[in-house]
């Protein structure tokens, strides 16, 4: 009987912690830095490959400081040229903060953050040289995957402590004396 409590208190112990840290996951992966890679256009013009921003509450930082360095819809690219650029560009956040579901996102390095995204965008520079570029991009995590990871990784938590608990007493438990 021992050894079954102790088993059972492993099994919900393990169950416990994989549900609990399942949040993290789900939090890391909507979040990532990529190296941008151009086509060059005529003019000097050189256009990145189309960024996907599939959340209204997406976040692009492009890590440069350079003024000719441009963020436009990709729905907008026909009609971009160098002395069109500044009509079909998006502005950056004036301040370099943006405060958004009461988080602030802050520049951490020189570059041009862009907050509120949706659709697909390209990173468009006028250059002599091809550009090395990095951006950072964010979605926050929806409030309905919110409701439905919070319960699980609360219940995972619960699991955890109460395996642990059913574990250590498996454990303490006196062993049955099987002669009496």
């Amino acid at each position: 009987m021992k050894k079954k409590i102790a088993l059972l208190g492993v099994a919900v112990l393990v169950a416990g912690m994989i549900l609990a840290l399942s949040i993290s996951h789900l939090v890391n992966s909507h979040e990532y830095e990529v190296s941008a890679s151009f086509t060059k256009n005529s003019g000097g013009e050189f256009v990145s490959q189309s960024i996907n921003m599939a959340n209204s509450t997406g976040i692009l930082y492009v890590n440069n400081t350079s003024s000719s360095v441009f963020l436009v819809p990709t729905s907008s690219m026909g009609l971009v040229n160098s002395s069109s650029i500044n009509t079909y560009a998006i502005i950056p956040s004036q301040d370099g903060n943006v405060t958004s579901s009461g988080f602030t996102y802050s520049l951490g390095q020189p570059g041009k953050l862009y907050s509120n995204l949706t659709g697909s965008y390209n990173i468009v520079v006028f250059s002599n040289s091809t550009p090395s570029i990095t951006y950072d991009s964010a979605t926050e995590v929806s409030s309905t995957l919110l409701y439905l990871y919070g319960p699980l990784t609360i219940g995972g938590e619960v699991m955890w402590i109460a395996g642990t608990v059913v574990t250590a007493v498996g454990f303490i438990l006196p062993w049955k004396n099987k002669n009496a």
